[in-house]
């Protein structure tokens, strides 16, 4: 999947209820490919990047660091070989959440 500068009018992409994406190492590692499906209706954790995610004593991230949420539709786009994907996701706050931005 690439990135793409701007977000696309997601009422022209067509919809789909699963996305499989295969990561492989570019460099000459024995990294095996990593393989992922994500379906609609699934629950899914987003990590924060290496560089901004402040591991605890012993090495995890605290629970505060991932983002929660649920899989509410997958869009995809197809021109030529290639393909991007944008998934809508529901996300999960916790009620200190809301409260830090005044909703009730």
């Amino acid at each position: 999947m690439r990135s793409t500068p701007s977000q696309p009018q997601l009422n022209r992409l067509r919809r789909c209820r699963s996305l499989e994406w295969v990561h492989d190492a570019d460099d000459d590692s024995d990294e095996k490919p990593c393989r992922m499906v994500i379906r609609v209706g699934e629950n899914v954790a987003i990590f924060p990047l290496e560089e901004r995610a402040l591991a605890t004593e012993d090495g995890s991230l605290p629970i505060t660091s991932y983002w929660y949420g649920k899989v509410y539709q997958i869009y995809y786009n197809s021109k030529g070989d290639s393909q991007d994907a944008w998934l809508d996701i529901q996300w999960y706050y916790r009620r200190v959440d809301l409260e830090d931005e005044n909703v009730e």
